[in-house]
């Protein structure tokens, strides 16, 4: 923030909650603005402050870290790079240095990935990896590792590849149900009802926080 002189002025008090989002495309809120089809040519409608997360935490009075990389995935992407390659790091660069971790760490972490692990094996005919499962936990324990007493929630949906997909909710399901057998209690699942066949707009995102919000309300922050 600029005040008077364009003095930068302190940063405004934390809130109460502090909520840390990992995604793709549909967490970055990409192409939520455009009128017509998904385009990447002019970013200017692309908002991620009117992202579901983003949202969400306005709603709920939390600061908000979103950590989305278009088109990336845990087991394929669009691009170079794997979500567990780079979600650690200052940038989604392999050279990137790795981030210490923040010292206020979030109280919940949000993680909605899996639209890529299948829409970019399907644009080619294949199948989604059949390792994904045990690579989508692998991921779920390095998070559960930098952020020991955070709530972890498990998303699905903003796109179609939970519907299309039976492996993705199956992972999903499976990684809450491994976790709390070890005894981490302090995990959840949820799959979202809005959905959109191609990148979701602000209205969808705005579906998506409210129930996003009714679910963190009712079985997360209670």
């Amino acid at each position: 923030r600029l005040g008077d002189g364009d003095r930068l002025l302190e940063p405004p008090p934390p809130r109460p909650l502090k909520f840390e989002f990992y995604g793709d495309s549909i967490t970055a809120g990409a192409c939520n603005g455009d009128v017509a089809e998904d385009q990447y040519e002019d970013l200017y409608p692309h908002d991620g402050t009117r992202a579901y997360g983003a949202v969400t935490a306005q709603r709920l009075g939390a600061d908000y870290v979103g950590i989305a990389v278009s088109g990336i995935g845990i087991t394929a992407t669009w691009g170079e790079l794997l979500m567990p390659q780079v979600w650690d790091r200052y940038a989604p660069r392999l050279d990137a240095p790795v981030a210490p971790p923040d010292p206020r760490a979030p109280d919940v972490v949000l993680l909605n990935l899996g639209q890529n692990d299948h829409g970019f094996p399907a644009s080619k005919g294949h199948a989604i990896a059949p390792d994904f499962g045990e690579r989508y936990l692998a991921f779920v324990r390095q998070l559960r590792g930098r952020y020991p007493h955070a709530r972890i929630v498990l998303l699905m949906g903003g796109m179609s590849a939970p519907r299309e997909q039976p492996a993705i909710p199956h992972a999903v399901q499976r990684a809450v149900q491994t976790l709390r057998s070890e005894g981490d209690t302090q995990v959840w699942s949820y799959r979202f009802d809005a959905f959109a066949w191609a990148h979701p707009r602000i209205d969808v995102h705005a579906l998506m926080a409210d129930e996003l919000t009714r679910f963190l309300q009712t079985e997360v922050l209670k």
